[in-house]
């Protein structure tokens, strides 16, 4: 357990370092598809759940099939981990990389969102009362009996 502990991390580090934040994915939201502010209202559902720490909305703001491969084949059900990883990244000082508590989370700052082929590419600035850390999402959008489907995507591992 200890060993996969240790690769997980160093997974992240490795993600971090390449670009890509440790995050994780879980459910999805639907939204409508004809809605151009779509992806707007999706982010804004998750700083909100982020900052009232209401861990099953941003469960359920994450990719699905994400949060089966993580949550529940790495992490074997433990949400608090599964979360708390979410939220890892270098610190807004320089001073190295950390993962906030997502109980700690006090408020977050979008720095760019950018249109990729299949989704998008996110980056917050996210804060607790003692640090910051910058963290970089995907966001995977599918195509559901017309609906767009958005799911948050973080660092696997």
């Amino acid at each position: 357990m200890k060993k996969n502990r240790f690769v997980l991390w160093g997974c992240l580090l490795l993600l971090n370092v390449a670009g890509c934040s440790p995050v994780k994915k879980s459910s999805v939201r639907k939204q409508d598809s004809s809605a151009s502010g779509g992806i707007e209202q999706f982010l804004s559902d998750f700083e909100k759940a982020a900052v009232t720490h209401n861990k099953d909305k941003l469960i359920q703001l994450m990719d699905p099939d994400y949060v089966k491969e993580q949550l529940v084949g790495f992490l074997n059900g433990n949400i608090t981990q599964f979360l708390n990883e979410f939220f890892c990244g270098n610190k807004v000082d320089g001073s190295g990389f950390e993962c906030l508590h997502y109980t700690e989370i006090i408020s977050l700052k979008k720095v760019s969102l950018n249109k990729e082929t299949n989704g998008y590419r996110v980056a917050y600035a996210v804060y607790s009362n003692q640090t910051g850390v910058k963290t970089n999402w995907t966001i995977t959008i599918k195509n559901i009996q017309g609906k767009l489907v958005y799911g948050l995507v973080g660092a696997s591992g």
